[in-house]
């Protein structure tokens, strides 16, 4: 006899149970695994970051370095001035104020761009090539006199930028910058100086390509605070700014950029003195070289 549907056996639903939650150890080794991955990830992406800094920072450098050289070549094989104090000074000024840096002649002489700022005091918040990406976005008022600041290779106060105004090319306008010069107004012969107009129109100090037997081993630019005068004033202005204070981003006179080991300087890492930057002790240090009298 055909049963239909009706006359089966009894149907028996499956009983419900309510979702079983998370226990408070479960939650607690949850959290502790991705404790753990987060402390294993940070180091790597901290690396990572810093090491996109230092190349950031290499290409500001090179592009720098090469708009030098291009101002050389276009100015009878001269290297460009650390700074021009021109005795022809307008009035309200003194002979000690500079009337331009090699930052403003390359700026408004154009061969670098530059962000549109009027403000001697604030730097642009816009990325360009004088700001070091590892830098503190501070700027800092220390002049070529000032010695007292930063107090060592790796004060943090050396990652700042110094305002350099122009008085000339566009008066009143300042150009923030994150890196040093090698130069000095001392008796210490380094590559670039301090050109100087006398009352007379007469130009001194100049210094020309010719006179520096290895361009790829000078120092032109490095990460550091003003610069000028680091071997007379303060040699802690030379900042061991990347590879955890370890290394100084360095351009050179050929045009070339590279990272140095902080302890292949003259003074290293820690609290380096002028007297690091004597002939005798420059030589001890094969690469890179600072002074042109350091060549036997």
């Amino acid at each position: 006899m055909k049963r239909n549907r009706s006359q089966s056996g009894p149907h028996i639903c499956a009983q419900r149970h309510p979702p079983r939650g998370f226990t408070l150890v479960e939650l607690l080794v949850v959290i502790g695994i991705i404790a753990l991955l987060i402390s294993i990830l940070l180091p790597s992406l901290s690396k990572a970051r810093e090491h996109a800094n230092t190349l950031k920072c290499l290409s500001n450098l090179r592009q720098i370095a090469q708009a030098a050289a291009a101002y050389s070549s276009a100015n009878k094989n001269y290297l460009l001035p650390a700074d021009v104090m021109d005795k022809n000074y307008p009035p309200g000024l003194s002979y000690q104020d500079v009337n331009e840096t090699w930052a403003t002649i390359l700026v408004w002489d154009k061969y670098l761009p530059y962000p549109t700022v009027m403000s001697s005091t604030i730097p642009p918040g816009d990325d360009n090539v004088f700001r070091c990406p590892t830098g503190v976005l501070e700027s800092s008022a220390v002049t070529y006199n000032d010695d007292s600041i930063p107090s060592s290779r790796t004060d943090g106060r050396g990652a700042m930028g110094a305002a350099m105004t122009s008085t000339k090319m566009n008066p009143g306008t300042t150009v923030f910058t994150w890196y040093g010069i090698n130069s000095t107004n001392s008796s210490v012969p380094t590559p670039y100086t301090r050109w100087i107009i006398d009352t007379s129109g007469k130009l001194t100090g100049a210094t020309k390509t010719t006179h520096v037997r290895h361009s790829t081993d000078y120092v032109f630019l490095f990460d550091g605070l003003y610069g000028f005068n680091y071997c007379s004033k303060n040699a802690n202005r030379i900042s061991a700014r990347h590879g955890n204070k370890k290394i100084t981003n360095c351009a050179f006179i050929d045009g070339h950029a590279e990272s140095v080991p902080t302890s292949n300087i003259p003074g290293e890492v820690g609290v380096a003195t002028p007297a690091d930057f004597s002939v005798a002790n420059c030589q001890k240090y094969v690469f890179p070289k600072w002074r042109l009298d350091q060549e036997p």
